[in-house]
């Protein structure tokens, strides 16, 4: 089946092998004519550069549309300076989830809150119902640490792995070498660090992987970025 001229384009436009002819646009650097191979072809070389540019063009278009509007940036072409690695490093490293943290925090408040209401109907009530109050502070903190232990097992496998290979998310694996990484900012006016919300991983085919927010994990944007560039330059 042959295929359309867009679609040629599509693909030479990310092989090292094109070429530029004024009459033809873009042509087979190989064969110097226009390409006319079926689905696939045999001699394509993908452009990293080249690629990662259509990608970013094509996550723009989307990410830029409606109202929740993102300017992105690839991980290792941000105007600042990244920061200096550590000279030795893990062979991995885990990023705990930062829900834990939340749930603990919650769960406390709200116990505390209802002690605060039982002990203040016992003091309304010249303390005849303290022990009943006392009682029942016992069982509700109980069941808060029982809740606790069981979301800390549920979350334990929703950890992130990253290593010189690649990120090891929810027990799915993605090399560095089949993936982009992407800041992304509702901030276009500044390409700072620590304007960046969200990290996006792409593959080569434009396909969005994982998409991880500022405070899904104890370690925020700027920190994860340093060890995604240490990673990378370590495939």
């Amino acid at each position: 089946m042959s295929l359309t001229r867009e679609q040629y384009v599509q693909i030479c436009r990310r092989c090292t092998n094109r070429d530029f002819n004024k009459s033809e646009g873009i042509i087979c650097g190989l064969t110097d004519s226009p390409p006319n191979f079926k689905n696939e072809c045999p001699s394509f070389k993908l452009d990293e550069d080249e690629n990662e540019y259509l990608l970013k063009q094509g996550l723009e278009q989307k990410l830029s549309s409606g109202e929740d509007r993102l300017s992105i940036t690839p991980i290792y072409k941000t105007n600042q300076q990244p920061q200096i690695m550590p000279t030795s490093i893990e062979e991995e490293i885990e990023v705990q989830p930062n829900t834990f943290k939340k749930i603990i925090i919650w769960a406390f408040a709200g116990d505390l809150f209802i002690i605060s209401l039982l002990l203040f109907n016992s003091y309304r009530n010249n303390w005849t119902n303290i022990s009943q109050s006392v009682i029942i502070s016992l069982i509700l903190i109980v069941f808060s640490i029982f809740f606790i232990i069981q979301v800390k097992k549920k979350t334990r496998n929703r950890l992130m792995i990253l290593s010189k290979k690649g990120v090891n998310l929810n027990s799915t694996f993605f090399p560095w070498s089949h993936s982009y990484v992407f800041l992304a900012s509702r901030d276009y006016t500044r390409e700072q660090h620590k304007n960046y919300s969200t990290l996006i991983f792409v593959s080569h085919s434009g396909k969005r992987l994982i998409e991880i927010r500022n405070n899904d994990f104890k370690l925020n944007i700027q920190k994860l970025m340093t060890l995604i560039e240490f990673y990378r330059r370590k495939e």
